[in-house]
């Protein structure tokens, strides 16, 4: 099986049993301390998606690979820590980040987006 079928299956999972609309997949590059998406089952932003990198410690996701500790965003809260991924859609949403962790070190992020509001239309995302 290839890692992109992996991770697809990881991420329809996780889209499953959260009932998100979207996830997306982060590796960390520790040399240069950025995140880059390796991942994303957003189809309709899936090249704006895969060509973003973000700074270890920026947006949520990158607070996540920093600390190492999971973190939610509602789409209303005061605190908007996520990032807009240029030539995404800039519509609420709601994110759940958890880190990937391999033998006690943190190697990238795992970033679940749900629409902000109760509409049928898939958007995407900030990170």
């Amino acid at each position: 099986m290839k890692l992109h079928d992996v991770l697809k299956a990881i991420s329809r999972a996780a889209e499953n049993l959260t009932q998100a609309d979207s996830c997306t997949v982060f590796s960390l590059d520790h040399a240069k301390q950025v995140i880059r998406p390796i991942y994303s089952s957003e189809e309709a932003f899936n090249a704006e998606i895969m060509n973003f990198e973000l700074p270890v410690g920026q947006g949520l996701t990158g607070a996540v690979v920093q600390d190492g500790k999971l973190r939610i965003q509602n789409f209303d809260d005061d605190i908007q820590l996520a990032r807009h991924v240029p030539g995404t859609t800039d519509e609420e949403e709601s994110l759940l980040s958890v880190p990937l962790v391999s033998k006690d070190i943190v190697i990238g992020a795992l970033t679940l987006y749900k629409n902000g509001n109760a509409g049928s239309r898939r958007r995407m995302p900030k990170t």
